[in-house]
């Protein structure tokens, strides 16, 4: 079940965009992240999506160009191939929780899947871990060549 609400703001429009997110100042602060890791399903693609691919994501409310930065255990994904998948938004960094559905669609080329784990945009620690996952993908990737 989706959460809306209608809201009467006193800012610009032009501050607000599609999967802002509203929250108490007691509740737990939101996190926003422009890397995270999802397992996904490809539904068709014609050949083979490798990384570096670019493709909408739609997470919830949330729609934004994404490029796949790193494919386990496999170097591609064909039709029907199950992988993870770490993902990089092109523009902004967004609020992604695990456990949310995506949808990632290209011309022809679908998918679906859910989010495994999310990188926060702010955290050193978490940034450093992604960088790990990324060299592992990239070696493994490399040896497979």
């Amino acid at each position: 079940a989706q959460q809306s609400a209608a809201l009467a703001l006193d800012i610009p429009l032009a501050q607000l965009r599609r999967g802002m997110v509203a929250t108490s100042p007691q509740g737990e602060q939101p996190v926003a992240c422009q890397y995270f890791q999802a397992n996904v399903c490809v539904l068709f693609h014609p050949t083979e999506i490798l990384r570096g691919f670019r493709t909408t994501v739609h997470i919830g409310n949330i729609r934004q160009t994404a490029i796949i930065e790193g494919i386990h255990p496999v170097k591609g994904m064909k039709s029907s191939d199950q992988a993870s998948v770490m993902f990089r938004f092109i523009k902004n960094p967004e609020f992604v929780k695990v456990g949310a559905r995506i949808l990632f669609r290209e011309g022809r080329t679908k998918g679906i899947g859910k989010v495994t784990q999310v990188f926060p945009l702010n955290s050193r620690k978490l940034i450093v871990e992604m960088v790990v996952h990324l060299s592992y993908y990239i070696k493994t990737q490399a040896l497979s060549y």
